[in-house]
């Protein structure tokens, strides 16, 4: 052994000039690699923790959990901002006129599930990367991973009036990991029933959200 390097001897049939016989020659093999040696360690041999096992774990643990907000009183100025919003032009003039004369102001019929989040909200530097604040995120905060809205189903039950107060009650029913042509991805079933102060159920939105890896952390 020298320098970590087997050193062998192996005969020629060459014959050298002015010696008889043949010549012995002395050759440096590179040194054989140990049983488990296979090379440098790369990012790829790394085993780092799956950012989708997480979300699964985490949102097992909150799987029935109830969140209960008093989300306000619905006023002619939301719902007709609403309406604006999503291109219903002449809503406004009607609900004005509702207004004026007395008459119940009825809000659009997906202005309780159109509204994200009753609340002032964020400034725009605290939202995460696919725009949500760590609000909407219990389940993905400070993982790389990003959200996108997977569907929704909504039941209306009784219509929506200005004045009336809204109540809702939020909770993740479910969550499932899947793999797609693209890889794998979560996905998380959500619940919420909107009712009045004295409990009257107004609407009711199922919706799924669906969580992918962002391995670029883009």
């Amino acid at each position: 052994m020298l320098g970590g390097r087997v050193l062998t001897t192996v005969r020629t049939g060459r014959p050298a000039t002015n010696r008889r016989g043949p010549v012995s020659r002395t050759i440096a093999l590179p040194p054989r690699p140990r049983r488990g040696n296979v090379g440098p360690v790369t990012k790829d041999d790394e085993s780092a923790p799956d950012p989708l096992d997480e979300v699964c774990a985490r949102a097992e643990s909150l799987v029935g959990t109830v969140e209960r907000e008093r989300l306000g009183e619905v006023t002619v100025r939301d719902v007709c901002r609403y309406a604006v919003a999503v291109g219903d032009d002449g809503y406004a003039a009607v609900a004005r006129a509702d207004e004026a004369a007395g008459r119940p102001v009825v809000a659009p019929p997906m202005f309780l599930t159109g509204v994200l989040s009753w609340a002032d909200g964020p400034p725009e530097g605290e939202l995460r990367p696919d725009g949500l604040a760590a609000r909407e995120s219990p389940c993905t905060a400070g993982l790389p991973v990003r959200q996108v809205h997977g569907g929704q189903a909504v039941r209306l039950l009784a219509p929506v009036t200005a004045g009336t107060v809204v109540h809702a009650e939020r909770r993740l029913t479910s969550a499932s990991r899947k793999h797609g042509r693209a890889g794998d991805f979560v996905v998380l079933a959500l619940r919420t029933d909107y009712t009045d102060a004295a409990g009257t159920p107004l609407v009711v939105m199922d919706e799924s959200v669906i969580v992918l890896g962002d391995d670029d952390g883009e």
